[in-house]
């Protein structure tokens, strides 16, 4: 008999029995030619009469009486995680991601050594001018008329005309100044004009006072102007002039 499933019939008395649990020492059900049994009446030669069941000593077997199968019991716990498993092989590497922003500038490095030093270059050539003149000697000069520039003179690549005129020599810039002194009684106001090539005037002085024996000077910028200009000293003080001094320099400084 297997899981007693359904009711069994004697193959001597022809009754029918219901399944029971299995005797420790055996089902009291036996077996015969595999698919047949008899019962313990039977088998023990009492046909018709009612042995009780050896396993819990009633008729029928009320041991165990195997019902429908029941519902499914809840779900228990889910159990605890299992180990990790093994890493698995690294896939295709992605696509290059966008160029990210530019980063700070990273602080300057330290200064390389200096370079040899280059070939020196062709001399070039030192073109200079000047002139320069102190006149002592009393004059008295006219209104709009010129000094008298006779006296002390050094002269570089500028010449001179007696008695009023110097020439350059050289084209540039010249830088020129000029001081005149007045006599004790010669009274103000005073004023001088620098005139570049007899008409233009590049530099002056004035005092406007009316005190005896002053001074008066006159600073002046040529620009640059080409060889050959000339350059004289004018007095412009509304009034003829008596004089003991007269200095006048020019320096070509470009």
């Amino acid at each position: 008999m297997a899981g007693g499933d359904s009711m069994k019939r004697c193959r001597q008395c022809g009754k029918t029995y219901p399944p029971h649990s299995i005797d420790p020492k055996g089902s009291w059900y036996d077996a015969y030619k595999d698919d047949v049994w008899e019962c313990d009446s039977c088998k023990k030669g009492k046909p018709r009469k009612t042995v009780k069941n050896p396993c819990c000593g009633k008729v029928p077997c009320v041991c165990v009486i195997q019902g429908s199968s029941g519902g499914r019991g809840r779900r228990g716990p889910v159990g605890p995680t299992g180990p990790t498993g093994v890493t698995g092989a690294t896939g295709d590497t992605g696509a290059t991601g966008p160029t990210g922003a530019t980063g700070v500038t990273g602080a300057t490095g330290p200064t390389g050594e200096t370079g040899a030093t280059g070939v020196t270059g062709a001399t070039g050539t030192l073109a200079t001018a000047s002139a320069a003149t102190v006149n002592d000697t009393t004059q008295t000069v006219a209104d709009n008329a010129n000094f008298s520039l006779v006296g002390s003179q050094f002269l570089d690549n500028v010449t001179f005309t007696a008695p009023d005129t110097f020439t350059i020599q050289q084209s540039g810039n010249y830088n020129i100044n000029a001081i005149v002194s007045s006599v004790a009684v010669q009274a103000g106001p005073l004023g001088i004009n620098i005139i570049l090539d007899g008409t233009f005037d590049i530099g002056g002085g004035r005092v406007r006072g009316t005190t005896a024996g002053q001074e008066v000077t006159a600073i002046g910028f040529t620009g640059n102007i080409p060889a050959g200009s000339t350059i004289q000293l004018t007095n412009v003080s509304g009034q003829d002039i008596t004089n003991d001094y007269l200095r006048l320099t020019l320096v070509r400084i470009s």
